[in-house]
C-alpha cells in the first residue's frame, strides 16, 4: 500500500467515495469505520472499529486518517475482504511509520492537534486552518452565497453562536469529507443571514 502525503498540498484531499469514519469521545474515544449501506438497519455497516482512549489521541488519529482519505476505497476493500482487525494492523504500521519519519522515534504516536482557525478570503469565502504541534493543516476554502452570508457566519462563531466549535468543524471535513464540511457551513450560515436580512430590511 502507498502511504504518501503530500503536506504541501493546499487543501486535505476529499473523501472519494461512500465509506467514512465517526468518532465518539463517550466510547473510549473511538473510531469507526463505515459503509453507507440501506441493507442495514441503521443504514450503515461497520467495517472497522478502533479505541483511542484519550481525546488529543483520538484528535490526532482524525488528523492521520482524514488525510488519507484517497486511501480509504483500499481499506474498504480491505475490511470487506480480510476483516476490520486486518486494516487495524494495516493503519497501526502506517501510524507507526509515520511517526519514526516526523519524530525520529519508534513509538506509535500521532500528531498534537492545538486548535484550528477561521480567515476571512476575499468578498465572501473563509479558509478553515486545523493547527498542529509542527505545522498548519489547511482543511477548506469555502464561498458562500454573498458577502452578506459570510458576513453572518463569522458574527456567529465570534458571538460564541458556533452550533460546533472550529475544531469540530474541521474534523467534520476529516472523517466525512470536504463536501459534507461545507453543506453543515451553509446550514449553519443561511439562518442567520436571514434573520440579519430581516432586522436590515
Amino acid at each position: 500500500m502507498t502511504d504518501t502525503i503530500d503536506e504541501d498540498e493546499t487543501m486535505i484531499m476529499d473523501n472519494p467515495g461512500p465509506a467514512f469514519f465517526e468518532a465518539d469521545p463517550a466510547k473510549e474515544y473511538s473510531l469507526t469505520f463505515s459503509l453507507l449501506s440501506p441493507l442495514h438497519a441503521a443504514g450503515r455497516k461497520t467495517l472497522m472499529w478502533m479505541r483511542c482512549f484519550e481525546e488529543d489521541k483520538l484528535r490526532g488519529a482524525v488528523v492521520f486518517l482524514g488525510e488519507r482519505q484517497h486511501l480509504w476505497p483500499e481499506w474498504r476493500a480491505i475490511a470487506e475482504r480480510e476483516g476490520g482487525n486486518h486494516l487495524s494492523a494495516i493503519i497501526a504500521e502506517l501510524a507507526l511509520a509515520d511517526a519514526r519519519k516526523r519524530y525520529g522515534a519508534g513509538n506509535y504516536m500521532f500528531e498534537l492537534c492545538t486548535g484550528a482557525k477561521i480567515e476571512n478570503v476575499g468578498t465572501s469565502s473563509i479558509r478553515l486552518v486545523m493547527t498542529l504541534a509542527t505545522r498548519s493543516l489547511p482543511i477548506i476554502e469555502h464561498a458562500f452565497a454573498d458577502t452578506a452570508t459570510r458576513t453572518a457566519f463569522m458574527e456567529g462563531q465570534l458571538l460564541g453562536d458556533r452550533f460546533e466549535g472550529t475544531v469540530e468543524l474541521a474534523e467534520l471535513a476529516l472523517l466525512r469529507g470536504r463536501a459534507v464540511l461545507a453543506n453543515r457551513l451553509d446550514s449553519i450560515a443561511a439562518p442567520r443571514a436571514a434573520t440579519h436580512s430581516r432586522s436590515v430590511h
